[in-house]
Protein backbone atom coordinates (compact mmCIF):
# COMPACT_ATOMS: atom_id res chain seq x y z
CA UNK A 1 0.00 0.00 0.00
CA UNK A 2 1.31 3.19 -0.45
CA UNK A 3 2.05 6.14 1.73
CA UNK A 4 0.62 9.10 1.22
CA UNK A 5 3.50 11.19 3.36
CA UNK A 6 6.30 9.40 1.36
CA UNK A 7 4.64 8.24 -1.94
CA UNK A 8 5.67 4.93 -1.05
CA UNK A 9 4.79 1.57 0.08
CA UNK A 10 7.09 2.03 3.23
CA UNK A 11 4.29 2.61 6.85
CA UNK A 12 3.19 6.73 7.57
CA UNK A 13 5.94 7.21 10.13
CA UNK A 14 5.43 10.95 9.42
CA UNK A 15 1.75 10.67 9.62
CA UNK A 16 2.10 8.96 12.97
CA UNK A 17 4.57 11.50 14.75
CA UNK A 18 2.47 14.29 13.89
CA UNK A 19 -0.83 12.90 15.58
CA UNK A 20 1.23 11.68 18.94
CA UNK A 21 2.44 15.41 18.43
CA UNK A 22 -1.47 16.92 18.26
CA UNK A 23 -2.07 13.93 20.83
CA UNK A 24 0.22 15.53 22.85
CA UNK A 25 -0.56 19.20 22.29
CA UNK A 26 -4.01 18.39 23.14
CA UNK A 27 -3.16 16.98 26.79
CA UNK A 28 -1.20 20.14 27.19
CA UNK A 29 -3.97 22.62 26.00
CA UNK A 30 -7.08 20.34 28.33
CA UNK A 31 -4.70 20.45 31.83
CA UNK A 32 -4.99 24.09 31.52
CA UNK A 33 -8.37 23.91 32.47
CA UNK A 34 -8.99 26.56 29.62
CA UNK A 35 -9.46 24.51 26.46
CA UNK A 36 -12.88 25.99 25.55
CA UNK A 37 -11.54 29.20 25.72
CA UNK A 38 -8.51 28.52 24.23
CA UNK A 39 -10.62 26.85 20.93
CA UNK A 40 -12.88 29.69 21.16
CA UNK A 41 -10.21 31.85 20.52
CA UNK A 42 -8.32 30.00 17.50
CA UNK A 43 -11.91 29.56 15.53
CA UNK A 44 -12.41 33.81 16.01
CA UNK A 45 -8.43 34.44 14.56
CA UNK A 46 -9.01 31.80 12.09
CA UNK A 47 -12.10 33.58 11.21
CA UNK A 48 -11.30 37.04 11.57
CA UNK A 49 -7.68 36.58 10.75
CA UNK A 50 -6.66 39.35 13.19
CA UNK A 51 -5.96 39.27 17.07
CA UNK A 52 -7.52 43.14 17.36
CA UNK A 53 -11.03 41.44 16.51
CA UNK A 54 -10.90 38.70 19.09
CA UNK A 55 -10.04 40.93 22.23
CA UNK A 56 -13.31 39.65 24.46
CA UNK A 57 -12.31 35.44 23.64
CA UNK A 58 -8.69 36.82 24.45
CA UNK A 59 -10.01 38.91 27.87
CA UNK A 60 -12.01 35.18 28.15
CA UNK A 61 -8.94 33.06 27.84
CA UNK A 62 -6.60 35.17 30.06
CA UNK A 63 -8.97 35.13 32.54
CA UNK A 64 -9.52 31.27 32.58
CA UNK A 65 -5.53 30.92 32.55
CA UNK A 66 -5.15 33.43 35.46
CA UNK A 67 -7.74 31.71 37.13
CA UNK A 68 -6.64 27.82 37.11
CA UNK A 69 -3.31 29.24 38.47
CA UNK A 70 -1.13 28.67 34.99
CA UNK A 71 1.00 31.40 35.19
CA UNK A 72 2.77 29.28 37.78
CA UNK A 73 2.43 26.61 36.24
CA UNK A 74 4.60 27.45 33.04
CA UNK A 75 8.21 28.47 33.55
CA UNK A 76 6.58 31.78 30.75
CA UNK A 77 6.19 35.02 32.36
CA UNK A 78 4.80 38.27 31.14
CA UNK A 79 7.95 41.03 30.43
Amino acid sequence: MMSPMTGTGSSNVCGRNNWLTLQRRDKRIIDTGCSVENETLRFCFVDKKDWRLCKAEMAAFRECWDKHGNASRTSQTDV
